[in-house]
């Protein structure tokens, strides 16, 4: 499929393969930062009940 060629959307919007693909690439990013910060928040609460337990 070439860039110039037109992908018809479900709502009838006809829209260019790249941004389509922009699109995508959008939502992978976004997906990766919110699981990026949950690891993270993850990390942060399992460090906090080990503390808690060391301590009592």
């Amino acid at each position: 499929m070439s860039e110039n060629q037109n992908v018809k959307a479900k709502d009838g919007y006809t829209d260019c393969v790249y941004y389509v693909n922009e699109r995508f690439l959008h939502l992978t990013l976004v997906v990766m930062v919110t699981c990026a910060v949950h690891q993270i928040l993850m990390t942060v609460v399992k460090v906090v009940i080990l503390a808690l337990i060391c301590v009592t």
